[in-house]
């Protein structure tokens, strides 16, 4: 009996089952809340490396648009302009200027280009730079986009880049390299066409503009002169004062009077009151020129040029 009942019942000796231990809720918490402070560590470190200092301040090229430049350019004006030429036929193929803007603290840089040869945006681009000649310090003023058919390059910096005393243009392929590559164009910032100048060149004797026996007009737009392309042709020419691409155009026609062909008649259209002639041609940008029939009818349209030969060139 006593056997039995030792067979049966545990002893002294026996082995107790022992429950299983519970998990520690504490540790698996901290152990989360390292993983997660960790996560993010990584995250913020990955940003901080992939922008530069500048990300936050900066709004490259074509984030601000052509109105709000044009704005702006109303109220502030412009502190330096650069002539920019082909670097292998020295040809103007462009301009940039910038202002900084005390009152907001931003510098604010905007370039125009015309007759630039096409590239394949798949594989390059055109990008713009700003250089300090005297550091040989450069910015990029990052990719060129396209505004009415024709380049656009726009740059705003919380930092004051006026010390930067030149502008480039170069074609850069979609290798993620980030120097400067094939160099196309230049032009170093100057002061003698500014504002200033433009008033001096708007207000010349308007004798300056009549005609000869021997070339064409280049005058105010009168509806009655498109009569003209009945024996020529009549270009309309729609000009901002303070459009410093306009200016070089209209300085340019002004110093060349007797190089306008006979045949042809370049009339001034104010871009700032020109809404109704703007909404018939479809302009919305200045420095825009339109070939006109005697009718009115629109022929061509173009921005861009930069002297008479030009102008003479895009007539159909």
């Amino acid at each position: 009996m006593e056997n039995q009942m030792n067979d049966s019942m545990p002893g002294e000796n026996a082995k107790m089952l022992k429950p299983k231990p519970k998990m520690n809720t504490k540790l698996i918490a901290v152990v989360v809340v390292v993983i997660v402070i960790a996560v993010l560590a990584i995250l913020v470190l990955g940003n901080r490396g992939s922008n530069n200092s500048e990300s936050n301040t900066e709004q490259p090229g074509g984030v601000e648009s052509m109105d709000l430049m044009q704005e702006r350019l109303d109220a502030v004006s412009y502190d330096k302009v650069a002539v920019l030429k082909d670097v292998n036929s020295g040809e103007v193929v462009g301009m940039a200027y910038y202002f900084f803007d005390e009152e907001a603290g931003f510098y604010n840089l905007n370039a125009e280009f015309s007759g630039l040869p096409e590239v394949n945006l798949d594989k390059e681009f055109y990008e713009g730079w700003i250089v300090n000649s005297s550091t040989q310090e450069s910015k990029s003023t990052d990719e060129l986009t396209i505004a009415d058919g024709n380049y656009v390059n726009t740059f705003r910096s919380k930092r004051n880049y006026s010390s930067y005393d030149k502008y480039i243009l170069t074609i850069e392929p979609r290798d993620g390299d980030p120097a400067p590559a094939l160099h196309v164009a230049e032009g170093v910032f100057m002061t003698e066409l500014p504002k200033d100048t433009q008033e001096d060149i708007n207000n010349q004797d308007t004798t300056e503009g009549t005609q000869s026996n021997e070339s064409g007009i280049y005058v105010d737009y009168s509806e009655e002169l498109l009569t003209n392309a009945n024996s020529g042709d009549v270009v309309l020419f729609f000009k901002a004062d303070w459009c410093p691409t306009c200016s070089a155009l209209d300085k340019n026609i002004l110093e060349n009077m007797d190089s306008i062909p006979s045949e042809l008649s370049i009339l001034k259209v104010d871009y700032d009151n020109s809404e109704v002639l703007q909404e018939k041609y479809g302009v919305t940008y200045q420095h825009t020129l339109v070939q006109v029939d005697s009718t009115g009818e629109l022929l061509n349209k173009w921005t861009g040029s930069f002297s008479i030969d030009e102008i003479v060139q895009n007539l159909v």
